[in-house]
């Protein structure tokens, strides 16, 4: 039986996410630069004098400001789609921070991310690719990932939670859909195959999750690293 506060914060959590909150309402993105080493599986010293795209980076940019504490010549780029919908009062604190410490922050989606190709040495994301909600979303964003990042350069996602196409209506789709059904696939192996047929890649780590969803939810891995080619 949920205790009193449990059910509050269960219904505050429903009635926010009806009105469309972002995931960044709720703590899941604004981490610390530790959280993304621990999270991401990233060596500090890799990141020193490189050019890195934060996506869904929060508000705040906690995690581009201690980097740049330790790496001044690192080029950080925050993206975030909440900026969009921030509030004056967060209008008023973020121009605060930014005051204190100018970085490059874009509110933009990550189905069109407005840079050049193979523009980044690393493209971060840490718990915001979460709020994509449709198979199309997934492959419009991992296909602009793999555009952005250099011939090198390093992407480093976690979760991946891969939702299946509704409606067939293209080869790729088709591919997909037969894929879900498969029971006995494992999750992530549908993942690594999406990457894959977007671009040429070398998948450097994989928290595989052998468990094979319904094919009407979503399969999901953990931690994936992949390099460009």
């Amino acid at each position: 039986m949920p205790s009193e506060d449990q059910f509050n914060q269960d219904e505050q959590f429903k009635r926010r996410k009806k009105e469309g909150s972002r995931l960044e309402d709720f703590g899941l993105t604004d981490r610390p630069l530790d959280d993304y080493l621990s999270f991401l599986h990233l060596n500090l010293e890799d990141l020193k004098n490189k050019k890195i795209l934060d996506l869904g980076s929060g508000k705040y940019q906690k995690f581009a400001r201690q980097l740049k504490e330790k790496f001044n010549d690192t080029e950080i780029v925050c993206l975030d789609i909440s900026l969009v919908f921030k509030t004056r009062r967060i209008d008023k604190q973020l121009h605060y921070q930014q005051q204190k410490q100018p970085l490059p922050l874009l509110a933009g989606e990550f189905v069109d991310l407005p840079f050049k190709n193979d523009s980044f040495d690393y493209v971060l994301s840490l718990y915001s690719l979460s709020y994509l909600k449709t198979f199309e979303a997934y492959v419009s964003a991992l296909a602009e990932i793999l555009r952005v990042v250099k011939p090198g350069g390093r992407v480093h996602i976690f979760p991946l939670r891969l939702p299946p196409p509704k409606e067939i209506y293209s080869s790729l789709t088709q591919k997909f859909y037969e894929l879900f059904q498969n029971k006995n696939l494992p999750g992530y192996k549908i993942c690594e195959e999406l990457i894959n047929d977007l671009g040429k890649v070398r998948f450097l780590h994989y928290d595989r999750k052998e468990n094979q969803y319904n094919p009407f939810s979503y399969v999901e891995t953990g931690l994936v690293i992949f390099e460009k080619l």
